[in-house]
């Protein structure tokens, strides 16, 4: 099984960055996606919390999420 990495600043709707922001990943069918914390697949908290930099990273199965 092979996990991909997304990674992407949590920003408001004006473009500001939100440290610690909670981000919420969930498949197209809007369930809540399966989410690990490195390549290896190892199980990650969904929702889980932007760093003190508003940096979110989590890695997937290869396809669309919002």
């Amino acid at each position: 099984m092979a996990w991909s990495v997304y990674q992407f600043y949590v920003v408001d709707e004006t473009g500001v960055v939100l440290p610690g922001a909670t981000v919420t990943v969930r498949d197209t069918l809007n369930v809540l996606a399966l989410i690990a914390s490195d390549e290896a697949g190892t199980p990650m908290a969904n929702p889980f919390q932007a760093d003190d930099a508003g940096l979110a990273v989590f890695y997937a199965q290869s396809g669309r999420y919002n």
